[in-house]
């Protein structure tokens, strides 16, 4: 799948305009922020709400507010290139259903790794399934938590860690997301919509729909 220009972001200006890359998109220009979060929250399918627990340093779910997710919607096919330049949680998916997320931490500057939490459910469609860790490392983890809901961990530093699962194509999937030393998580995913690279969402919780063709 091929597009007519690709863009070059900052988390200055979001989206700035720059060569064309051919089947992809590249980032620049991530940082990370300094300040401590306080976990917003989005309803679990049970009604019972909450982050999910255990390792990988993520949130107990006992603090924060629940939030109404923000709506994006995605393109199908179109991959994201160059993401291991900074902070970056790139959201891809394929025709067939396939979902992909990618992890990456501006570990080269600061000599620290990112920590990484998120949830994905699906909110249409059948429940995910297939979720393949093989990106992975031993530092990392994904794993099937309550009511089907995909828990993800993952600790980043040079390298680009990435999961992948399958949920019914077309179905939206609904994400929430956690970052160690962050306030605005949000801030860093990464995703194509309309054939234009988007960067940052206006919340942690967000809902993705794939673009119908």
């Amino acid at each position: 799948m091929s597009f007519p220009s690709s863009f070059r972001t900052s988390f200055a200006l979001l989206l700035l305009p720059t060569l064309v890359s051919a089947c992809g998109y590249d980032t620049e220009g991530k940082t990370r922020l300094t300040e401590q979060p306080e976990p917003t929250l989005r309803p679990s399918p049970s009604g019972t709400g909450g982050a999910p627990s255990g390792t990988g340093g993520a949130p107990s779910g006992t603090g924060g507010a629940p939030v109404t997710p923000a709506k994006i919607r995605i393109d199908a096919d179109a991959t994201i290139d160059d993401k291991a330049t900074g902070v970056g949680i790139f959201v891809e998916y394929a025709a067939d259903g396939r979902w992909t997320l990618s992890f990456t931490c501006d570990t080269a500057q600061t000599k620290t790794s990112c920590e990484f939490s998120a949830t994905a459910q699906s909110l249409t469609g059948k429940a995910l399934s297939k979720l393949d860790s093989s990106g992975f490392d031993a530092d990392d983890l994904a794993r099937v938590g309550a009511d089907g809901v995909f828990e993800i961990f993952a600790t980043t530093g040079t390298e680009v860690d990435q999961v992948s699962f399958m949920a019914d194509p077309g179905a939206t999937v609904g994400f929430d997301l956690w970052l160690e030393g962050t306030s605005a998580p949000q801030s860093y995913v990464f995703w194509v919509s309309d054939g234009a690279l988007n960067a940052g969402v206006s919340s942690s919780s967000f809902d993705v729909t794939p673009i119908a063709r």
